[in-house]
C-alpha cells in the first residue's frame, strides 16, 4: 500500500517530492485479523460475493515424484534367468564351442506303447517333480489329436507365472511366460519327426521341476500347466493334458474341457549325459568369454510449469477504509517456474533402459515489474525495494498523471529488477506460482506472508504475463470494470474483456520472461540444460541362472590372476568352492544386486582357471536362499 502525505508546513520537501508518512505507522494498533477482516469485508462490499474455492487465477502446480534409485540403477547390471536352449550338441565340431553330449537313442515303437499304457491311464497330476535335474534332453513320445493343437512347451518356472485378469464371465485368467520360464525352442514342429534337431532337443541349465503349454486353440494367450510326471522302465517321462477356454462367450467352438488323461503330448526326459562314461558328468568345451560394454547417458531437462504476472495487494489499506487505493499495485512480478529433472538413458549388449525423471528440483525466475507500496516488502527472501535500488519511500513504475493521488509522491519509473531462486519441493505439494512467498511488513518487526489467507479476499491475483496493472490509487475495477464478474465467477476473465486504458500503466519496463514468452517460451517449453556420457566394459565370464546349493558351474576360457576384481550378480549370500570343495570365497553377500570380489592370491586364481567351481547359499537375513546370474571381470 502507499504513504499518505501531510500536507503544508509539515511536509518535507526532498527536490520535487514529498515523504509521508506510512501504512506502518498508521495500522500500529490494528491486529493482523482485524486488518484481515477489514479487507474482506471492504472487498465483498465493493466487488460482492466471492465465489467457493476461488484460485485467483493461480494454476495448480504440484511437484512431480521422482526416481529415487535411479543413480544407483545407473550401475547395475542386466541380468539372465536362464540360458537359451542350444540344438549345437552331439559333437563339438562347431568351434568346438559346445557340449560333447551325444543324441539319446530314437524312442522305438515298443518304449512308446509301454509308456501309452501308462499315460492313457487317468492319473494324478503331478504337483511335485520325481527328476529334479538340471541339464536332460527332452524327446518327442508320443502327440495325439489334441496335441497338435499344443504348443510353445516350457519347464523351469519357480516363481509363478505372471497373471492378466480377464471378464468374470469365465473367470478366465491369462499368463504370460516370465524370465523364469524356459521355452523349449525348435521342438514343436517335431511331433511327428525323428530330426534331431526337432524331435529332441537338448535344455541346459534349466529344471524338469515344472512344466506348461499353450493351446491355438483359443487364441494362443493362455498358458495351462496340466502335466503328470511318470518313471517307466528306469526312464521319465512328462505327460500333458489339452485344455482351451472360449475367449468371449459366443465362442463355443474354442472351448475344450480337460479329460484328466494325460496323453494329449507326451515327452521323454533323459539326463544330459557326456562321453565320459556312465558318471553323469559332461565333457565340456569351455567357451571364450565375452565383452559386454555399458554406455551411461544423463541428460538435465528444464521444462516450464507455470508463468504468470502477479498482482499484489498489502491490507493496510483497509483498515482506512480507502476503496480506491484497492489497485493491487504493491508488488507487481512476472513469475516462470522451471522444473529441472535427469533422465538416464543406459544402453547395454543391444538394449536399451531408461530411468527416471530424477534429482527433481525447481526454479523460480522473479521478474520484479513495480511496486507501489511504501512499507517493506519482499519476494522470496528479497528485498523488493532494495532490488530496485531505491529506498522504502519510493513508488516504482506506478505514477501516471491520471493517479488519484492526495498530495505528492516520491516516485520513479525504472527498468526491470530481475532474480531467480531455487528449491526442492516435496512430491505432491504445491510447487506453482502460487508458493512463491511473498511479505509484507505490518507491524513492528513482524513480516506477514500474502499467501498465508485460504479464504475470503486475496492478497494477490495472477494474470497472464503482459497484462497491465492499475496505476496508483486506482481500485482495479475502474481499471478493469469486469472484475466483479470474475470475483463471483472465476471463469470470467476480466482482463481478456473491457479496460480503461487511462487507468493502466502502459510505461511497464520489458520483461525478459514476457519476451521469452513470445518467442515460443511458455508452459510446457522444454530444452536440454546438460548431458554427460560414460561407457565401461566388463568380460562376462558366467551368465546363467544358479539358485541351488551345490550347483557348479563352468567358467568361459579365461585367465584368471591375482589382482583381478570379479563381479557376482544376483542376490542373497554365497560361497564359492572349487572342484574339491576347498574355499576359493567364503562369503560373498550380493545386497544391491550385486558383489565385488578381488582375486588376493594365486591359489584363488589357480582354482577359478580350472573352470569349474561350485555355489551352495549361505545362511544370513534371508536363510541360505540365493540367486546367481551372471560373474564378470571388471
Amino acid at each position: 500500500m502507499k504513504k499518505y502525505l501531510f500536507n503544508g508546513a509539515m511536509a518535507l520537501i526532498v527536490g520535487v517530492f514529498i515523504v509521508s508518512c506510512s501504512h506502518d505507522d498508521i495500522s500500529q494498533t490494528a491486529t493482523v485479523d482485524q486488518m484481515s477482516k477489514s479487507f474482506d469485508e471492504l472487498f465483498t462490499e465493493l466487488y460482492g460475493p466471492i465465489a467457493e474455492n476461488h484460485n485467483w487465477g493461480f494454476n495448480t502446480v504440484l511437484a512431480e515424484a521422482g526416481v529415487d534409485d535411479a543413480a544407483e540403477a545407473a550401475t547395475r547390471g542386466t541380468t539372465r534367468s536362464a540360458q537359451p536352449n542350444s540344438n549345437q550338441w552331439g559333437t563339438h565340431d562347431d568351434n568346438d564351442k559346445y557340449l560333447d553330449w551325444p543324441k539319446p537313442a530314437d524312442i522305438t515303437d515298443t518304449e512308446r506303447a509301454a509308456v501309452l499304457a501308462v499315460f492313457n491311464q487317468r492319473g494324478a497330476e503331478s504337483y511335485t517333480d520325481i527328476a529334479n535335474l538340471r541339464d536332460f534332453f527332452v524327446q518327442q513320445v508320443y502327440c495325439g489329436p489334441n496335441g497338435s493343437k499344443m504348443n510353445e512347451l516350457a519347464c523351469w518356472d519357480p516363481q509363478g507365472h505372471e497373471v492378466t485378469e480377464y471378464p468374470d464371465w469365465n473367470g478366465y485368467q491369462a499368463y504370460t511366460y516370465t524370465t523364469n520360464d524356459d521355452i523349449v525352442n525348435n521342438f514343436n514342429a517335431g511331433k511327428y519327426s525323428g530330426n534331431a534337431e526337432q524331435g529332441c532337443m537338448l535344455m541346459w541349465y534349466s529344471s524338469t521341476s515344472q512344466w506348461s503349454f499353450k493351446t491355438s486353440q483359443s487364441g494362443g494367450e493362455r498358458i495351462y500347466d496340466h502335466w503328470r510326471m511318470e518313471k517307466i522302465n528306469g526312464n521319465y517321462y512328462v505327460g500333458l493334458d489339452h485344455e482351451a477356454w472360449r475367449q468371449a462367450p459366443a465362442n463355443a467352438n474354442e472351448e475344450d474341457k480337460r479329460d484328466y488323461i494325460y496323453n494329449d503330448w507326451i515327452l521323454k526326459i533323459v539326463p544330459g549325459q557326456g562321453q565320459g562314461g556312465n558318471s553323469g558328468t559332461p565333457t565340456i568345451v569351455r567357451e571364450e568369454p565375452y565383452t559386454e560394454t555399458k554406455t551411461t547417458t544423463t541428460t538435465t531437462y528444464r521444462k516450464i510449469v507455470d508463468l504468470g504476472r502477479v498482482f499484489c495487494e498489502d491490507i493496510a489499506t483497509a483498515t482506512m477504509n480507502v476503496k480506491e487505493d484497492i489497485d493491487y499495485n504493491d508488488i507487481v512480478f512476472d513469475a516462470r517456474v522451471w522444473e529441472y529433472y535427469d533422465m538416464t538413458y543406459i544402453s547395454e549388449n543391444g538394449s536399451s533402459t531408461t530411468y527416471g525423471p530424477s534429482n527433481i528440483y525447481y526454479q523460480y525466475d522473479i521478474n520484479l515489474l513495480a511496486t507501489g507500496g511504501t512499507i517493506e516488502e519482499k519476494v522470496n527472501d528479497t528485498d523488493v525495494h532494495n532490488k530496485f535500488g531505491v529506498g522504502q519511500t519510493f513508488m516504482v513504475n506506478t505514477w501516471t498523471p491520471n493517479s488519484k493521488a492526495y498530495g505528492q509522491y516520491n516516485t520513479k519509473t525504472m527498468e526491470a529488477a530481475n532474480f531467480s531462486y531455487t528449491k526442492y519441493v516435496a512430491a505432491g505439494t504445491d510447487a506453482g506460482i502460487s508458493s512463491i512467498p511473498i511479505y509484507v511488513k505490518y507491524k513492528g518487526n513482524n513480516m506477514l506472508a500474502l499467501g498465508d489467507k485460504t479464504s475470503g479476499a486475496p492478497y494477490k491475483l495472477c494474470l497472464p504475463v503482459g497484462k497491465l496493472w492499475p496505476i496508483e490509487r486506482v481500485n482495479i475495477r475502474d481499471a478493469y470494470p469486469d472484475f466483479g464478474s470474475f470475483v463471483s465467477s472465476p471463469s470470467n476473465t476480466f482482463y481478456d474483456g473491457k479496460n480503461v486504458i487511462e487507468n493502466l500503466y502502459t510505461q511497464a519496463p520489458t520483461s525478459s520472461i514476457e519476451t521469452d514468452k513470445n518467442n515460443g517460451k511458455g508452459i510446457d517449453y522444454l530444452e536440454t540444460v546438460s548431458t554427460s556420457s560414460n561407457s565401461s566394459s566388463v568380460t562376462v565370464v558366467w551368465a546363467g541362472s544358479a539358485s541351488e546349493d551345490n550347483t557348479a558351474i563352468t567358467l568361459r576360457n579365461y585367465s584368471f590372476s591375482a589382482g583381478k576384481t570379479l563381479r557376482f550378480y544376483g542376490s542373497g549370500t554365497i560361497r564359492v568352492v572349487d572342484s574339491s570343495s576347498q574355499g576359493i570365497f567364503e562369503s560373498i553377500p550380493m545386497s544391491g544386486g550385486y558383489c565385488d570380489v578381488y582375486i588376493s592370491n594365486d591359489t584363488q586364481a589357480a582354482a577359478l582357471n580350472a573352470g569349474i567351481i561350485t555355489v551352495s547359499g549361505v545362511s544370513g537375513s534371508n536363510g541360505s536362499s540365493y540367486t546367481l546370474t551372471k560373474i564378470v571381470v571388471l
